[in-house]
C-alpha cells in the first residue's frame, strides 16, 4: 500500500504539468468603427461621421479623403480633433453606401450609411434656345415661359457700388404642353424685350411686368395674356418705382408684385396687390425682411412665402448680402410672419443665402432651390447651386430633396397638376475684381416627389 504522501506528490506533479497545445485565436472584433448622423440621407446631403474607437483620431493633417462608393466627398471638415468628421456626399444612387475614410496612417471602412430617394428628375424636351431670368407659370395643363435672355450677362456686385448689367434681352413667349412633351412659340410679348421681369397667373390669364432691357431702361408697365383667346392687353402700370428682379405671385384671385431693385440702384421692399376684377393696384404692407432683389415668392393656399435674395450690401453687417430668411405673407390680414430659416441640422446653422433661386408650390408644400450661394466678399464666384429643398408650412420645417440636375441660377420653373418643371438658368464665372460673366443654359427637367 502506497503511503498517502506519495499519492499527494504524484497528484501535485500532474497538476503542475504545463499544457503546450496551441491556444485558439481571439474572436474577431466585429464592432463598427464608424457611425453616421443621420444614418439615412439623400444624394448630395451632409453627414457627420463619428469614430467609435479610441484608437482612431481624426485630424486635418492625417485625413486624405472620404470615399462614398469610391466617389470623393466634398467640404470635409474636422469638427472635433478626436472624434468627428463632416462631409457633403456626392451624387449617389439609393441604397447602402460603402464609406472609406482614408488617412495617412490607416483606412477605415463602414457600410452603415443608406441613401434614399425623395425626388425624381426626368429630362424632358428642351425649349428651342437657352434662357435665364425669364418669367414662368403653369396654367391648366400647360406651362409658359416668356422674356428673359439667351446670351452672355456681365455684371458687377460690390458693397456700396451699383449693379451694372449688359447683355441681350428678348420678348419671346413659349408654351410647353406636358401631354405631348413639346414646345410651341406664341405671339411675342408686346411690351418689348426684357430680362428679370416679374409675373403671376390667375385663372386662364398670365400677368407680367417690370424688368430691364440691358440698355439702361427699367420698367413699371404691366400686361396680361389670355391663354384661351390668345391675345395681349396692356393694364395700368405698377404705381411705384420701375424695377427689375422683383417677386411675383398670386394668392387666390389677386396677384402681387414687390421687392426688386430700381433703375437708380435702390433695393426695394414695397409690395403691391393687383385686382383683375377692378383692374387696379393697392399698396400692401412692406416686406419686413428689407429691400432685396433676386428673391423668391410663391403663393400657396391663403398665404405666400417670400424670402432669400440679395440685400443692400451697405445695410447688411459685414456686407454679406446673400439672405437666408423666409416670410409668410397673409393678404387677408395684410400681415407678415417670420418662418424658419432653411437650416443645416447637423451644424445647427442657417444654410448659405441664395440669390435668384427658383421655386414652386406642389401638393401643399413649397419647393425651392438652385441659385447663387456665394458670400459677397468671396472670389472666385460660385458656379451656381443644385440643392433643392421642401418647405412644409404645416410644420414650419425644411427637408433636403435629391439635387436638381441644374447647377445654376436664374432658372425658370412651373407646376402642372402633380408635376413640376425646371429649366434654363445660367452658370457664373468670376474674378478677383468682383466682376462676373454668366452663360445661358438650355436644360429642362420634370420634378416628381417620391412618396
Amino acid at each position: 500500500m502506497k503511503k498517502p504522501w506519495i499519492i499527494l506528490l504524484i497528484f501535485a506533479a500532474l497538476s503542475c504539468k504545463k499544457d503546450h497545445s496551441p491556444k485558439p485565436p481571439d474572436p474577431p472584433d466585429d464592432r463598427p468603427l464608424l457611425s453616421f448622423t443621420p444614418s439615412t440621407i439623400v444624394s448630395g446631403g451632409s453627414v457627420r461621421i463619428t469614430s467609435l474607437s479610441d484608437t482612431i483620431k481624426f485630424s486635418y493633417e492625417d485625413i486624405i479623403d472620404i470615399l462614398f462608393d469610391s466617389i470623393p466627398g466634398e467640404n470635409i471638415q474636422v469638427l472635433d480633433s478626436t472624434h468627428l468628421l463632416f462631409a457633403w456626399t456626392p451624387a449617389l444612387p439609393a441604397g447602402k453606401v460603402n464609406v472609406a475614410v482614408h488617412m495617412k496612417t490607416k483606412t477605415i471602412r463602414s457600410s452603415g450609411l443608406t441613401v434614399v430617394e425623395r425626388a425624381k428628375w426626368a429630362a424632358r424636351t428642351k425649349p428651342d434656345s437657352a434662357i435665364y431670368s425669364a418669367v414662368s407659370f403653369g396654367i391648366g395643363s400647360k406651362g409658359y415661359v416668356l422674356t428673359g435672355s439667351d446670351s452672355t450677362y456681365s455684371y458687377a456686385i460690390y458693397p456700396n457700388e451699383p449693379i451694372t448689367v449688359t447683355g441681350h434681352a428678348r420678348n419671346r413667349f413659349m408654351e410647353y404642353d406636358a401631354a405631348t412633351n413639346s414646345w410651341k412659340r406664341l405671339s411675342d410679348f408686346p411690351g418689348g424685350s426684357r430680362v428679370a421681369a416679374a409675373g403671376f397667373s390667375i385663372g386662364n390669364k398670365a400677368y407680367i411686368g417690370t424688368g430691364t432691357d440691358f440698355r439702361g431702361n427699367t420698367f413699371s408697365d404691366f400686361w396680361s395674356y389670355d391663354t384661351e383667346a390668345g391675345d395681349w392687353q396692356q393694364l395700368p402700370d405698377l404705381p411705384a418705382e420701375a424695377r427689375y428682379s422683383a417677386v411675383g405671385f398670386n394668392v387666390g384671385n389677386k396677384g402681387y408684385i414687390g421687392t426688386g431693385i430700381s433703375g437708380t440702384n435702390v433695393w426695394l421692399s414695397d409690395i403691391w396687390e393687383f385686382d383683375p376684377a377692378g383692374n387696379s393696384w393697392k399698396k400692401m404692407a412692406d416686406f419686413p425682411g428689407g429691400g432685396r432683389y433676386g428673391a423668391v415668392g410663391i403663393g400657396l393656399g391663403n398665404n405666400a412665402y417670400v424670402g432669400f435674395g440679395g440685400g443692400d450690401p451697405s445695410k447688411v453687417p459685414g456686407g454679406a448680402s446673400y439672405l437666408t430668411d423666409l416670410w409668410q405673407f397673409t393678404p387677408g390680414s395684410n400681415t407678415w410672419t417670420r418662418k424658419a430659416d432653411r437650416r443645416d441640422t447637423l451644424m445647427n446653422i442657417a444654410t448659405v443665402g441664395r440669390i435668384a433661386p427658383t421655386g414652386f408650390a406642389l401638393n401643399g408644400k413649397v419647393y425651392l432651390g438652385t441659385g447663387v450661394d456665394y458670400a459677397i466678399n468671396s472670389v472666385p464666384y460660385n458656379l451656381g447651386s443644385s440643392d433643392f429643398w421642401e418647405y412644409d408650412p404645416a410644420g414650419d420645417s425644411w427637408q433636403l430633396m435629391d439635387p436638381s440636375p441644374i447647377a445654376a441660377f436664374g432658372a425658370f420653373s412651373f407646376a402642372i397638376g402633380n408635376q413640376a418643371y425646371i429649366g434654363g438658368g445660367m452658370a457664373v464665372s468670376g474674378s478677383a475684381s468682383h466682376s462676373a460673366t454668366s452663360y445661358a443654359y438650355n436644360f429642362f427637367y420634370q420634378f416628381s416627389r417620391v412618396p
